[in-house]
């Protein structure tokens, strides 16, 4: 008995799995799974997607962000690419190549391309609280962040915030997950 935290289904039709302390598995058949055991030492797996090139990101408890590109696995810690914490909850990649990364402790944005990451947390930013639970991006490339205090929009220059109170479609400040489609909406679990 496994506690799955995440699915993913690539493009060869692969499943991957991503537990509560027992790893990421994969499997070609649903039936049978094999654990991915080259990923890293972090039992727990929070988020696994692709982005537009092709490439998997795995998001890990306590140990940071991972990414599978021609075979081979790499590792990248907080400090490196700017994370708010080395826990990732949540993972978008957008089609600039840009990689949006939810932690505890903020939101950050990784260029794929310069290799360089920027941090927002309610220090330096609009977002709602540092703990970010979900992320989307939308058709018009706006990045939405659900976090434990209220939903975010940010375009690449300026935050809207929504909250119970000056949006009462959202019955609760709390996004636990986000998911936006082709047709440009945003579907909201709270």
């Amino acid at each position: 008995d496994k506690y799955v935290q995440t699915l993913y289904i690539d493009a060869d039709d692969v499943m991957w799995a991503g537990t509560w302390g027992e790893g990421l598995y994969e499997s070609k058949d649903g039936l049978s799974w094999n654990v991915v055991s080259d990923v890293s030492s972090a039992n727990t797996i929070n988020a696994v997607v692709p982005d537009y090139q092709g490439n998997m990101w795995v998001g890990e408890w306590n140990s940071g962000l991972l990414s599978f590109n021609n075979g081979k696995w790499t590792n990248y810690d907080g400090k490196q690419i700017k994370l708010g914490d080395s826990t990732v909850t949540s993972i978008a990649p957008d089609a600039k190549n840009v990689i949006w990364i939810g932690t505890y402790h903020g939101l950050t944005s990784y260029d794929e391309v310069s290799g360089t990451g920027i941090n927002y947390n309610i220090n330096n930013s609009k977002l709602p609280d540092d703990d970010v639970y979900s992320l989307c991006v939308d058709t018009k490339d706006n990045v939405w962040v659900g976090t434990i205090n209220g939903l975010a929009k940010y375009n690449r220059r300026t935050w809207t915030v929504y909250r119970h109170m000056n949006t009462p479609e959202l019955p609760s400040n709390l996004i636990l997950c986000l998911a936006c489609d082709r047709k440009g909406n945003i579907w909201i679990g709270t």
